[in-house]
């Protein structure tokens, strides 16, 4: 699969995870596209679905009613995404032997397999469609788990001859932490909140990978587009090359006033408390801190100290993978012994349950 194994020139220092299976598109004019698509990364829990909800105000096409996830408990709003493209990323992730929150990073060898292969095909067959049914040829989607396999899209823009374009939401980590565990619990045994950090990290990793790679991106702080949504989504249209007429200006609007409320987030931390927390590890601390002063506009995502800062981060994590790998091993374990506990537990005479209640 050549488009999998195309190294971006930015990244071939990077040799690790995700870092080395990145497809490089040849050059094109902008009248050789067959459409433009807006791919939204990030962790879960991470507001997403509202700035994608926001996105919308831009003339993107998020796709028909019935094709869209329908709202739930976790999501009240809606989640305003393609059920095709759910599907997708939770049907390859499990063909890799992974869970939302896994800690392993994927290789080289996970991009060139006979799933990824078929996962790349049918991403197109997605992308073609949905680009064909929108009305401006300008289709949005997303899914947190694209961020983890990201090649795997990348190949699928190239292969559909469209031009990719990204927005990277970023929330507080304690923010995001926070939502997991009281909104959406934690599969396994490990669900503390240096785990859940983690996790954060690694879809901030996958997340970065098309900004390296020389793709129009733009950053947003999630808690900016809460305080700030028109003037955040003026900032991803003028980032993006995106209309923004009277009508769309309306539109954003209507967004901030109607759309958006407090109900949407539950806890607030301050970059600080990211500092001052001793469950945040250092990694995380710093690839917030230098993700956030590019959310901010203090620093240009295309400069050549961002790009070395991230680059250096990367790194780490990159040389950190037989680690990431083995806390994997441990979670998985640890979930495997925790059902199997639950299942004899649920067996035990009501008496012999008050005394082990009593140990735990």
């Amino acid at each position: 699969m050549t488009d999998l194994g195309n190294r971006a020139a930015d990244n071939a220092p990077l040799r690790d995870g995700l870092l080395g299976a990145l497809p490089q598109a040849a050059p094109q004019t902008p009248a050789t596209h067959s459409g433009q698509v807006i791919a939204l990364l990030g962790p879960p829990r991470s507001g997403s679905s509202a700035v994608m909800r926001g996105i919308a105000c831009l003339d993107v096409y998020l796709g028909r009613d019935i094709d869209l996830r329908a709202a739930g408990p976790a999501n009240p709003e809606g989640f305003w995404e393609d059920k095709k493209v759910q599907r997708l990323c939770e049907r390859f992730m499990a063909e890799s032997g992974m869970q939302w929150d896994s800690l392993r990073l994927l290789t080289d060898a996970d991009f060139h397999s006979a799933e990824a292969s078929a996962s790349v095909a049918a991403a197109t067959r997605i992308v073609t469609e949905s680009l064909a049914q929108s009305p401006h040829q300008c289709w949005g989607l997303k899914n947190p788990r694209m961020a983890r396999m990201i090649p795997v899209w990348m190949a699928a823009f190239h292969k559909a001859n469209c031009e990719d374009r990204y927005v990277i939401t970023l929330r507080n980590p304690l923010s995001v932490a926070a939502s997991v565990i009281n909104g959406s619990p934690h599969r396994g045994a490990g669900a503390g909140p240096t785990h859940l950090h983690l996790i954060w990290l690694l879809h901030m990793l996958g997340a970065m990978e098309p900004l390296m790679a020389g793709k129009p991106a733009v950053i947003v702080d999630y808690d900016r587009v809460l305080a700030e949504p028109v003037k955040e989504l003026q900032r991803i249209a003028h980032g993006l090359n995106l209309p923004a007429s009277p009508k769309n200006q309306q539109a954003m609007e209507a967004y901030g006033k109607e759309f958006l409320n407090r109900g949407l987030r539950h806890s607030v931390f301050s970059p600080d408390d990211v500092q001052k927390n001793p469950l945040v590890p250092p990694l995380v601390v710093d690839a917030y801190t230098l993700l956030l002063a590019a959310a901010r506009d203090e620093l240009a995502p295309a400069s050549d100290e961002f790009r070395s800062r991230w680059r250096a981060l990367a790194a780490q994590i990159g040389n950190l993978k037989s680690v990431f790998d083995y806390l994997d091993h441990l979670d998985r374990k640890l979930t495997r012994r925790r059902a199997v506990a639950i299942a004899f537990y649920r067996h035990m005479p009501l008496s012999l349950k008050r005394f082990v209640a009593g140990f735990i």
